[in-house]
């Protein structure tokens, strides 16, 4: 059934691989402060907020919400701090103060952080402004077209998924953001070794090797 797959699909199943067996990522050590979480609790029933473990994602369109997480986490790491501990991550980032965006009265997003979230837009505009040139500038015909074209595709989801995750940390986009992350750098190890010469005429095989080993590596 493999053998079948196309090269040019290949970067699109690498993908869905990752983030279909990835187990988990490991908890920052600020989220699983007791000192945090209760504090989250009491943000929780003071405010009417969703449950964090599950939705911690809602929190951030709720302005109260979201300030008492904020306040959290700045309590969070001052107690560090007072017991001489390393400052600490949450959602794999050390805290920022976010820029909160306003329409009016209107509260309508915060950015968590926003230089982190223009650099990243910067690199997710240049993969598309590669993919474009090499659209404009090689012949469809050329063998290893698809894989560069893949490659600016992976390219440009990873780094939207890095701008979403500098917007809004939760679980969720931190998953996505770490996935995406680790599939660009297995599929630019993938096409480096599909341009060697050993590997020209045997690249289907390549294709199912290379896959099983992210089969199991995940399960």
């Amino acid at each position: 059934m493999f053998t079948n797959i196309k090269i040019n699909n290949i970067y699109f199943l690498l993908f869905i691989l990752i983030n279909f067996f990835i187990n988990k990522i490991s908890l920052s050590n600020g989220d699983i402060s007791p000192y945090f979480n209760y504090c989250i609790f009491k943000c929780k029933d003071l405010f009417n907020c969703p449950e964090f473990k599950y939705f911690q994602f809602t929190w951030w369109a709720n302005e109260k919400c979201f300030k008492c997480r904020q306040k959290c986490i700045w309590n969070t790491v001052e107690h560090f701090r007072i017991s001489k501990k390393q400052i600490p991550k949450f959602n794999g980032k050390w805290p920022f103060t976010p820029i909160t965006i306003k329409g009016g009265n209107i509260y309508l997003a915060n950015i968590q952080e926003p230089a982190s979230t223009f650099f990243s837009l910067l690199n997710a505009f240049s993969f598309w402004k590669m993919k474009q040139k090499i659209k404009r500038n090689i012949k469809n015909n050329w063998k290893h077209l698809n894989k560069w074209l893949g490659f600016g595709n992976i390219g440009i989801i990873t780094w939207i998924a890095s701008i979403i995750f500098h917007i809004c940390d939760n679980w969720i986009t931190e998953i996505f953001d770490y996935c995406a992350a680790f599939t660009l750098i297995l599929y630019t190890f993938y096409i480096s070794i599909c341009f060697s010469e050993y590997f020209e005429e045997k690249q289907n095989i390549l294709s199912i090797g290379f896959i099983s080993f992210f089969i199991l590596a995940f399960i």
